[in-house]
C-alpha cells in the first residue's frame, strides 16, 4: 500500500515549508521542503512531524495523531529517536566541552595579560 500525506511547518521567516509524508513497501520516509531538508540534512521540521510537536506544525493536522500511529511510522520515529538519543547526549558532551575551553581561553588571556604565568 502507498500513502501520502502532506503537512506544514512554519519557517522563521513567516512562510510555511511542505513537509511529505510517504509511506510505500513497508516503510516510511518524510521529506521537507525547506534549505536543510533540500539538501538531505535533517531539520527541525522534519523532527517537529516525528516528534508530534502540532505547535511546530501549522494548518490542516487532524490525521497527524493516525499518521504517527502507523507501524511504519512507528519505526522510522523509534529509529529517529535512537539516533537523536545519540545526538542529545553529544550534544550535552559538547556543551561541557564547549564551556572548559571558554574557562581556559579566560585563564589564558589573563595569564598573558598579567603576566602571571605558573
Amino acid at each position: 500500500m502507498t500513502a501520502q500525506r502532506t503537512y506544514h511547518a512554519a519557517s522563521s521567516s513567516g512562510g510555511e515549508y511542505v513537509l511529505t509524508l510517504s509511506i510505500a513497501g513497508g516503510r516510511a520516509k518524510l521529506e521537507c521542503g525547506c534549505q536543510a531538508g533540500q539538501t538531505m540534512m535533517m531539520c527541525k521540521h522534519r523532527l517537529a512531524l516525528l516528534r508530534g510537536d502540532a505547535a511546530a506544525l501549522c494548518g490542516d493536522i487532524s490525521t497527524l495523531a493516525e499518521d504517527l500511529a502507523r507501524a511504519e511510522v512507528v519505526a522510522l520515529r523509534a529509529d529517529c529517536d535512537s539516533v537523536c538519543g545519540k545526538m542529545d547526549a553529544l550534544e550535552a558532551e559538547k556543551k561541557r566541552i564547549d564551556q572548559e575551553i571558554k574557562k581556559l581561553k579566560k585563564e589564558l588571556a589573563w595569564r598573558v595579560t598579567t603576566g602571571a604565568w605558573k
